[in-house]
């Protein structure tokens, strides 16, 4: 099945699975058990930062591009880690158009408690991630969203 084959089916407003998940994922599941492997905090997190920032870009892989494990991971991806927020559903890797990842950084940082009361509870420093922007709601127990090291 080609990309141009797959039907495009929102995850929420403004993100379709294909967006989210990984090609095969998207080619052998449906959408019904896509939806519950994905943690609903991470969408409505993607969500706000659309609306805060502009428009979010996770995967590209259904438009010819080579993105497709910067959401969720599944074991036969090389970035695939048992104990990581993207095995579980609970992360993302992304971009925002016009924007650079200290911008993002510092609108979220800024805005913390919307951002904590959506359930995010962790940023990638940008000396790991500098390129892009890792979130993800892994449990941390802080008052605050934890900027942690890879």
């Amino acid at each position: 099945m080609t990309s141009n084959e797959l039907r495009i089916v929102k995850l929420s407003e403004n993100f379709c699975y294909h967006e989210l998940f990984p090609r095969h994922m998207c080619e052998n599941l449906s959408a019904f058990y896509l939806k519950g492997m994905i943690d609903q905090r991470i969408l409505n997190i993607a969500e706000q930062i659309r609306s805060d920032l502009g428009s979010v870009f996770v995967n590209n892989w259904y438009w010819g591009g080579a993105m497709q494990w910067r959401g969720y991971r599944t074991f036969d991806s090389a970035y695939y880690s048992s104990g990581s927020a993207h095995s579980w559903g609970q992360a993302l890797d992304c971009n925002v158009r016009g924007r650079s990842p200290q911008e993002v950084h510092e609108c979220i940082l800024g805005q913390q408690d919307k951002y904590m009361a959506l359930g995010l509870t962790r940023l990638e420093s940008l000396e790991d991630a500098p390129t892009w922007v890792h979130l993800d709601v892994k449990y941390t127990g802080f008052d605050h969203i934890h900027v942690f090291r890879a």
